[in-house]
């Protein structure tokens, strides 16, 4: 079962993405008529998916670009790491929606990359006794909670702006009327389709504004080489200057000066595509100070966390056909999910999937306090399983990771959507913002940072021609 977000496209928003991708070499047969016009100077702070896009958008115009990155690897929140004989994305994952509309999966073909869909009606639920749910029980979990969403979608139109989603989830699980064991299932399945997927807890969610962005219809893939090597493809002929962590972005003059203790490098515009929790913790200096109303907006706009702990094991215990695996309880509030690594077949890579609080908490501890944390739930859900069982173990911790602080952006209360826009927006002519927190349609998603990109680079292309 995958209860699907609200599916109405706005078509205006990849129309506009269809006429940049359709055109891209048109501002640079103008500038091949003319051999007098000096080539334009892009720097583009980060060298994530915006970034990338931005890049490869702007390289194509004719524009001599830079790309300057923080860390010593390109991908920002995207991360492919290696474990047993398998690639594992530590960070972004899936491509949601596997729709001819969504524009990564013209990457795919393109790059011929390997994907697997992920079957959310395989996902198995087990009580604390290591009891399989059974089949019965599943489907009543399935239909009451598709009533409940369908529920808070009505609740919706009379929110207020200061509503959080805590304020009616109480509510609509008190109006349960089933066996204990068909109601915390209930409680699991919301939590993973609001909580989990916003990477926030239900306290921190606008109930105005909760899946009121888009998605694509079809399947979630997986990259089984990663969402790594796509991007190690993407990079091909781009200038990208690694480990320069940006301190200082002057701006608004003739030219934009970026600076840091590497020393400054200047060009005629800067696309910033940095996380929105680098921006919320103010480690850029920007001079002038950036508009009030777009400082506003960072500000009310949310980082959401989202953290993986992927463990290797001797052998598989867990079912071929399982795609997801959960443990149904009372709470909540320590709520893991696991995932297979590589469904139906014998690799024993089980991903465990944190959020919001819980993950924030979780990062205070040591590794070896984790891996005990998760283990003693695993062994509820398999008793046999043992430390000794486990190979090896890779944990991420995007909240303390001073280039992220979070893994993507949410809509608090007291935010909107329309935060986002202004996020957007340029700032005097040189100083342009890209990144999934900047979609206003699609933020937190690696197509939503893509298709910023875009949008970043037809802005350059619009202000400099």
């Amino acid at each position: 079962m995958k209860i699907s977000r609200r599916k109405a496209l706005r078509l205006a928003t990849f129309i506009g993405t269809i006429w940049l991708t359709s055109n891209d070499t048109i501002f640079a047969e103008e500038e091949k008529t003319n051999i007098n016009i000096k080539r334009k100077k892009a720097i583009v702070i980060g060298a994530g998916m915006a970034g990338v896009t931005a890049a490869k958008q702007l390289l194509e115009n004719n524009f001599d670009v830079t790309v300057i990155e923080a860390r010593e690897r390109p991908g920002g929140r995207i991360l492919t790491s290696n474990i047993g004989n398998i690639s594992v994305d530590m960070g972004a994952a899936w491509i949601h929606g596997d729709s001819h509309l969504n524009p990564l999966m013209e990457l795919v073909e393109k790059y011929k990359l390997v994907t697997a869909p992920t079957n959310w009606d395989e996902t198995w639920f087990y009580t604390e006794r290591g009891n399989i749910i059974e089949d019965r029980d599943f489907n009543s979990i399935e239909r009451i909670t598709n009533k409940i969403i369908i529920k808070i979608h009505k609740l919706q139109i009379n929110a207020t702006s200061d509503q959080s989603m805590e304020s009616i989830i109480e509510d609509l699980f008190e109006g349960i009327r089933a066996p204990s064991i068909v109601k915390n299932g209930v409680k699991w399945w919301l939590s993973s389709e609001i909580e989990a997927v916003s990477a926030a807890n239900y306290k921190d969610l606008s109930l105005q504004y909760w899946d009121e962005d888009e998605a694509y219809e079809g399947d979630d893939l997986l990259l089984l080489e990663g969402y790594g090597n796509l991007i190690k493809k993407m990079i091909e002929g781009i200038n990208i200057e690694y480990n320069k962590r940006v301190d200082k972005i002057e701006y608004g003059k003739t030219e934009v000066i970026i600076s840091g203790k590497w020393g400054r490098i200047s060009g005629d515009i800067a696309i910033v595509t940095v996380p929105l929790g680098v921006l919320k913790n103010k480690s850029i200096d920007f001079v002038p100070k950036l508009p009030e109303e777009k400082i506003d907006c960072i500000e009310r706009l949310e980082m959401g966390l989202l953290n993986k702990i992927v463990i290797q094991f001797d052998k598989r215990f867990w079912p071929s056909k399982a795609h997801r695996l959960g443990l149904i309880s009372e709470s909540t509030n320590e709520r893991i999910e696991f995932f297979p690594a590589r469904p139906a077949s014998d690799n024993a890579v089980l991903v465990a999937l944190t959020y919001g609080d819980y993950a924030r908490s979780l990062e205070r501890r040591s590794k070896e306090e984790i891996v005990h944390i998760i283990l003693s739930q695993i062994k509820k859900l398999f008793p046999r399983v043992s430390k000794s069982n486990i190979v090896d173990i890779l944990v991420t911790k995007w909240d303390s990771d001073e280039f992220t602080y979070g893994s993507y952006s949410y809509i608090p209360p007291n935010a909107s959507l329309d935060d986002c826009e202004t996020l957007s927006k340029p700032v005097e002519n040189n100083l342009l913002f890209a990144g999934e927190a900047t979609n206003r349609y699609y933020l937190g998603t690696v197509h939503g940072a893509y298709i910023s990109g875009l949008r970043a680079a037809s802005q350059a292309l619009l202000m400099n021609n």
